[in-house]
């Protein structure tokens, strides 16, 4: 997971794209057999690789309880920060004077208290921390990172993150004050304390200089909140602020742009509270919207050299540019029943939508096509360095640059390791091949018969 953050952290993402207002298309949902479903809400966590992402980009952690402190009722905006809170100890990590602990307390006389809960392995909140940081230089406050992970993975973590070696981190134990107190279910999770009261729970890409002063100067009221699926009882038309009277008795599908202060994920509602079935969809990548529409994401999500963008006149392989528009237009989407409907059917109607609102066909279809095969069959005297990765890391890093053959191995041979004089981020695929070769390993192009996904992108491009 180390390898896989720090290849993400190397990717830029690109402007979202931004649908016309008038191309918010309605369409009736059509009409399904009414099923008995047991259970009310479903929350669907769909794991993919997002990367590429951009800023709202979320990494999901369910947080347990302790059986104390069951007392503690969960801070709402609004509210003051009780004595305890300030006075509760948290453990600091890389402090310029030596300290082992400090307290909300310590920082009172800040009129902005900044509280941002990540952790090491979320990369959306690492991506974060730089600009949340970077805040104490022009604005009087103090932003406190807060993980509950232990000492030494932060102390590990600031050793290999040279940006971050000035800065001072914080440990608090799950089932603590501080962790009842601020509830979430998600992280990147950033919490504004103003004057001594909770102002705002929100994401750190939605906190800046401007939208600080202008709160503290009185223009505006609060920042824009987060909100997560699963906690929202308001469709998408009114979390987008929409006219919700559009609504049609018979149901609705539409298409959003990307929402700020939604946390990204799916909701399906196989008896939503109106009585009939909904799925929502809230600020995922294209990529990942046609994963859930064609249900085969295993097959393209790791590997780009399996996807084919159909022409007028051809079936060719993805280009570069194409993957990452992919993975950085960002969408949202609903789709809203007066009757029950099974899964199934309500992703079916997704792929039907797509085509219809974004002219984007997708699916998933078996052809021929070449992969790459490398096989250890021969012992060589291994290079004296310390970076040694699997052959398996070392696949999933090829396969990450469209336009090249698959690359596969040998299962059994999956974790055998190849000596890099470099990290492998670092090292440019010809030096991965080469060292490859040079350690006994050989190279044979296959020609095979595969699932890949067949997409035409004219509702993009």
């Amino acid at each position: 997971m180390k390898l896989f953050y720090s290849y993400i952290g190397r990717l830029h993402a690109c402007t979202i794209y931004l649908a016309p207002l008038h191309k918010r298309i309605f369409k009736p949902a059509g009409k399904g057999h009414r099923l008995v479903i047991l259970g009310r809400h479903l929350l669907l966590t769909i794991f993919c690789f997002v990367l590429f992402s951009a800023t709202q980009a979320q990494s999901q952690l369910y947080l347990g309880t302790d059986a104390g402190l069951k007392d503690i009722t969960p801070l709402q905006t609004g509210d003051t920060i009780p004595d305890e809170l300030w006075h509760m100890p948290l453990q600091v990590v890389n402090h310029p004077d030596g300290k082992d602990t400090i307290t909300l307390n310590d920082y009172r006389d800040k009129k902005l208290i900044i509280l941002d809960f990540w952790a090491t392995w979320c990369a959306p909140c690492i991506k974060e921390l730089p600009h949340l940081l970077a805040l104490e230089d022009s604005i009087n406050c103090k932003v406190i990172p807060l993980s509950d992970e232990p000492k030494i993975k932060i102390e590990n973590f600031l050793a290999n993150n040279l940006a971050f070696q000035k800065s001072k981190f914080y440990i608090y134990k799950r089932g603590s004050t501080i962790d009842k107190s601020f509830e979430r279910n998600s992280i990147p999770h950033t919490v504004i304390i103003y004057q001594g009261k909770v102002k705002s729970f929100t994401l750190p890409h939605l906190v800046s200089t401007k939208n600080l002063g202008d709160m503290v100067a009185g223009i505006s009221a609060t920042l824009i909140p987060k909100i997560e699926l699963r906690h929202s009882k308001e469709d998408l038309l009114a979390l987008a602020s929409l006219d919700t009277s559009r609504k049609k008795s018979a149901g609705f599908s539409i298409f959003l742009q990307g929402m700020d202060g939604i946390v990204p994920g799916v909701l399906w509602e196989p008896e939503s509270p109106t009585g009939g079935s909904r799925l929502q969809i809230a600020n995922y990548p294209l990529i990942s919207i046609i994963a859930l529409a064609t249900g085969q994401g295993k097959i393209f999500l790791r590997n780009p050299n399996k996807v084919l963008v159909e022409g007028m006149h051809e079936i060719r392989q993805i280009e570069t540019a194409e993957w990452d528009l992919l993975k950085t237009v960002k969408l949202s989407y609903e789709s809203d029943y007066p009757q029950i409907r099974t899964y199934s059917d309500v992703i079916s109607d997704l792929k039907k939508d797509l085509s219809s609102y974004r002219n984007i066909d997708c699916r998933i279809e078996k052809v021929p096509s070449k992969v790459v095969r490398f096989v250890k069959d021969r012992e060589t005297a291994q290079p004296d360095t310390e970076f040694r990765y699997s052959i398996r890391e070392i696949a999933f890093v090829l396969n990450q640059i469209p336009g090249r053959l698959s690359v596969v191995f040998q299962e059994h041979q999956s974790e055998e390791l190849v000596h890099l004089p470099e990290e492998l981020s670092k090292t440019a695929p010809g030096m991965l091949e080469e060292s490859l070769l040079e350690q006994g390993w050989s190279k044979k192009i296959e020609d095979i018969c595969e699932e890949q996904l067949v997409v035409s992108l004219n509702g993009i491009i």
